[in-house]
């Protein structure tokens, strides 16, 4: 919210005139009803909260579990450098998890 006023205020200036300032309310969006995977900015989901903003413990931990598994495979791709092998069976996931 404070970019958009920053870049029309910039705008406005340049144009010559005065920067207006608008009584702009923050839209109210419910982020129960939203569909997170329409949402363009996760910074910003329409009024200046982010989509993260109401995680719990519980999203945190499964967030950094995905992330953690996407690292180790591109790792596994990357020091194997093998085509016919780009991944492993999910029975040695621990082995390697442990290994990298």
């Amino acid at each position: 919210l404070a970019k958009k006023k920053e870049e029309a205020k910039k705008k406005a200036e340049e144009d010559g005139g005065e920067a207006k300032e608008e009584d702009t309310k923050p839209m109210d969006i419910n982020t129960d009803d939203i569909d997170v995977m329409s949402v363009e900015d996760v910074t910003d989901i329409g009024n200046g909260e982010p989509l993260f903003a109401h995680y719990t413990y519980e999203d945190w931990q499964l967030l950094s579990a995905r992330y953690e598994l996407h690292l180790l495979l591109h790792a596994f791709k990357k020091d194997l450098n093998d085509a016919d092998r780009p991944s492993f069976t999910e029975k040695h996931l621990v082995f390697y998890f442990n290994k990298y």
